[in-house]
């Protein structure tokens, strides 16, 4: 059995409304589902470096 298999579902579009600090618009690199507690989290980069996620 593979555990820890990945397969790509689907694509969500970077909300423009997301900025940085800096002012600049953030893209979406990454969703991860936690099936342990069913959340949903969405990982934003900016251009100059900063990481954000949301739940």
């Amino acid at each position: 059995m593979d555990l820890f298999k990945a397969e790509k579902v689907g694509e969500t579009p970077s909300d423009p409304e997301k900025k940085c600090r800096c002012g600049a618009d953030l893209e979406l690199i990454r969703t991860i589902f936690d099936a342990n507690s069913r959340t949903i989290i969405h990982m934003f980069e900016c251009a100059c470096g900063e990481r954000i996620w949301d739940e």
